[in-house]
């Protein structure tokens, strides 16, 4: 008969004494180091857009001027052209975007972010604007419909030249 009582301990086997308030050796920690900093630098070429900061140091007022004249320009954009593709030279979304509008012939404008020094800028803007700042933001006719995949979706259904046509 076995009988469970909570007031009697258990021998730890030989395993849970040994490693009870044990740390790991110095070796595993500079190698747990090691490999940590390996996976920042590998990540930071990778996706070299992901570590810009977004808000830009100095005086508070030349900040918000700087973030007016981006507005604008987003603004102006998305107005002059009927097809506004916010875009990364490097990102396969974008690509795909574009190559949905190259199937069915139709124009787009594209504004590379990262050939610009105000690419974070205008990313911060459209996130204002769209809820999200990644890329690409598609716009037609003013109006945000998303990204590569929303794009490419609409395409393949015949929706998107529709859209354009409006």
């Amino acid at each position: 008969m076995c009988h469970d009582r909570h007031d009697q301990q258990v021998p730890a086997t030989r395993k849970e004494k040994r490693l009870r308030g044990s740390k790991p050796s110095k070796a595993k920690q500079i190698l747990f180091f090691r490999l940590s900093l390996h996976s920042v630098f590998f990540f930071k070429i990778k996706f070299p857009g992901c570590f810009r900061p977004s808000v830009s140091p100095g005086n508070p007022r030349q900040s918000r001027l700087a973030m007016a004249s981006v507005q604008e320009l987003v603004d102006s954009i998305i107005k002059e052209h009927p097809v506004a593709i916010f875009s990364k030279s490097y990102c396969p979304f974008c690509k795909m975007a574009k190559e949905a509008f190259q199937k069915i012939n139709v124009n787009y404008y594209a504004l590379e972010l990262d050939k610009r020094d105000d690419g974070d800028a205008i990313q911060d803007v459209l996130g204002q604007l769209t809820g999200g700042r990644s890329v690409p933001r598609v716009f037609v006719h003013g109006t945000v419909i998303g990204g590569g995949t929303d794009v490419k979706k609409l395409q393949e259904s015949g929706e998107l030249s529709t859209l354009v046509q409006k």
